[in-house]
């Protein structure tokens, strides 16, 4: 069984490898960005005609916290650092062989305010 998959601290997805991708430079498996993220972008990431399956991941915004009220969440990144967290969260993801079909997983997170109920990654 070949498996995808999406996680979202921001978003995560995988698939299994896809032989076509030659013509154009792999595109980032980890990245953040200042607006909405886009799953349809993170599924294009990860889609193979070889895999059955993609599983994701989407964090939102909950409108409570410890009986508080939740009106946004502001999230702030240093970006090298950043990047280099998820790239290490995806390593480990490959390294467990829990996820031995795993082919391709991607991660994206989002750096601004995210109002109650969005997306946060």
């Amino acid at each position: 069984v070949r498996a995808a998959g999406i996680w979202s601290g921001g978003v995560m997805a995988t698939d299994a490898a896809a032989g076509a991708a030659a013509a154009a430079p792999p595109l980032p498996r980890a990245w953040l960005t200042h607006g909405a993220l886009s799953l349809d972008e993170a599924v294009r990431r990860v889609t193979s005609a070889e895999c059955g399956a993609i599983a994701t991941f989407l964090g939102t915004t909950r409108n409570s916290f410890e009986d508080k009220e939740v009106l946004r969440l502001e999230y702030e990144a240093y970006e090298p650092m950043a990047i280099k967290e998820m790239e290490a969260i995806i390593e480990e993801a490959f390294a467990n062989p829990s996820f031995k079909d795993v082919r391709h997983i991607v991660c994206g997170h989002r750096s601004s305010s995210v109002q109650c109920r969005n997306i946060v990654s």
